[in-house]
């Protein structure tokens, strides 16, 4: 079970991601994101992940972009 410290964490972040694709409008790799919000790349990998499997973010392969659904 996560604590809360981690869910709020998550939450924030998430908040950031989505907030950050408002500000550029356009599609970002995993690594763009994690730089831009300063984000441990193994936090950002499974938040993404998160956001694209509940239907928040799309990923396209050839581009290995994220962007809002």
């Amino acid at each position: 079970m996560k604590s809360q410290a981690n869910i709020s964490k998550s939450v924030a972040r998430t908040f950031r991601v989505l907030e950050l694709f408002r500000e550029l409008r356009r599609p970002l790799t995993a690594a763009q994101i994690q730089h831009s919000l300063s984000i441990p790349q193994p936090s950002a990998r499974v938040l993404l992940k998160e956001l694209v499997d509940i239907g928040y973010l799309a990923y396209t392969m050839p581009a290995r972009t994220y962007f809002p659904t």
